[in-house]
C-alpha cells in the first residue's frame, strides 16, 4: 500500500521511492495518512519546559513532504527538541509554525531538526 503522495510522484517520474516515510507504508500507515489528510495540521502538545520566557513563534518553509507520514516525521523532528512549546505542521502550504521558549531553543536549531528528518527547512519568519 502506498501512501497518497507516492503514487502521484511515480506518476510525475520521480524515483522510486518518492515519500521520505520510506514509500511503502502498512495498512496503520495509510490510515494514518488518511486521518492526516482529512486534518491536514497537527497540533503537538505543551513540551514539559517550565521556563519563565516569553514563547516566541518561528514560521518554517518545508519542502520535501509528499504524504501524511512526512508531516508526522517532521512534527516529530520538532516535538523532540526541548524547549519547543507547540508545532503546527501544514503540509498544504509546506509550512510549520513553531511556538518555541528562546532560552532553551532557537530557529537554526528547529531547522537542524527539520532538515536531519530529511526535509529542507528555512525560517520565514520569528
Amino acid at each position: 500500500m502506498w501512501c497518497e503522495g507516492c503514487p502521484a510522484a511515480r506518476r510525475r517520474g520521480n524515483h522510486s521511492n518518492p515519500c521520505k516515510a520510506g514509500g511503502e507504508h502498512g495498512v496503520g500507515e495509510a490510515l494514518l495518512a488518511i486521518l492526516l489528510f482529512t486534518f491536514p495540521r497537527t497540533t503537538m502538545r505543551p513540551s514539559r519546559t517550565d521556563s519563565s520566557s516569553d514563547p516566541q513563534t518561528a514560521v518554517l518553509a518545508i519542502s520535501g513532504m509528499t504524504c501524511g507520514s512526512c508531516v508526522r516525521h517532521v512534527h516529530q523532528a520538532l516535538a523532540s527538541l526541548e524547549g519547543v512549546h507547540s508545532a503546527q505542521v501544514d503540509r498544504a502550504r509546506d509550512l510549520a509554525r513553531v511556538a518555541y521558549d528562546p532560552a532553551q531553543v532557537d530557529p537554526e536549531q528547529l531547522v537542524a531538526a527539520v532538515n536531519d528528518a530529511g526535509y529542507d527547512a528555512r525560517v520565514t519568519a520569528s
